[in-house]
C-alpha cells in the first residue's frame, strides 16, 4: 500500500496558523499470476474424485471450466476442484480463470481420456480327449490391451489390439480358464 500525508500550516487560510494533517491510504492490489494446474493429464473413464488445483493467490476469484461429460462435484470458486468424469467425457482442457479488479489470467491443462477396458471370456465347454477347444475374449474400451488369463495352474499374458481375441487350447483334463486382469497401458479394467 501507499500512504500519502498532506501537511499544512494554515488549513482554512484565515489564520492563525495551526498544524493540520490529512491522510489518504492507497492499497496496491496484486495482479493475478498465471499458475500451473496440477492434476491428471490422462483420465480413465469413468472416474470420480479427480482433483485439479492451482496455488492459492489472496484476493482472487476462481472460475473453473471442464470438458463435456465432466462434472465439477466440489470446489468451484476455490483454487481446487474435484471432478467426476462420465463414460462419455471427451478429451479437452481443464481451465481456471483467476481474477480480481486488476485483471484475469486463464491457465489450462490438456486432459486426454482413456476408456477403461473390460474383458469377457467364453468358449467351448465340452470336448473329446485330444481335441482342441476354442476360447474367445471379448474386449471393450481403448486398445491396445494386455490380458492375463489363468488355466488354474499358470497365468498367460496376451497383448492384442483385436477384439474378440480367439485362441485354441488342448487340455489333458477338465480345465477352467478364467480372466485375471485387463489393462490398456493406462487404465486397469474389469474382468
Amino acid at each position: 500500500f501507499v500512504k500519502l500525508v498532506l501537511t499544512t500550516n494554515d488549513p482554512d487560510g484565515a489564520g492563525p496558523c495551526t498544524l493540520a494533517r490529512d491522510t489518504v491510504m492507497i492499497t496496491l492490489t496484486a495482479s493475478p499470476v498465471t499458475q500451473t494446474i496440477t492434476g491428471n493429464a490422462t483420465v480413465c473413464l469413468p472416474s470420480t474424485g479427480v482433483v485439479y488445483s492451482v496455488p492459492t493467490q489472496a484476493g482472487m476469484t476462481y472460475t473453473w471450466s471442464v470438458p463435456t461429460g465432466v462434472t465439477i462435484t466440489g470446489g468451484q470458486g476455490t483454487s481446487s476442484i474435484t471432478t467426476t468424469w462420465s463414460a462419455s467425457a471427451i478429451t479437452g482442457s481443464v481451465c481456471v480463470t483467476i481474477a480480481n479488479s486488476c485483471g484475469s489470467v486463464q491457465p489450462c491443462k490438456a486432459v486426454a481420456v482413456n476408456v477403461t477396458p473390460t474383458a469377457t471370456i467364453t468358449g467351448t465347454t465340452s470336448i473329446c480327449p485330444g481335441a482342441n477347444a476354442t476360447i474367445s475374449i471379448a474386449l471393450t474400451g481403448s486398445s491396445p490391451y494386455t490380458v492375463v488369463y489363468s488355466n488354474g495352474t499358470n497365468n498367460t499374458t496376451i497383448n492384442t489390439s483385436t477384439s474378440p481375441y480367439t485362441f485354441t487350447v488342448n487340455p489333458a483334463a477338465s480345465t477352467t480358464y478364467t480372466l485375471v486382469s485387463v489393462t490398456n497401458g493406462t487404465c486397469a479394467g474389469t474382468v
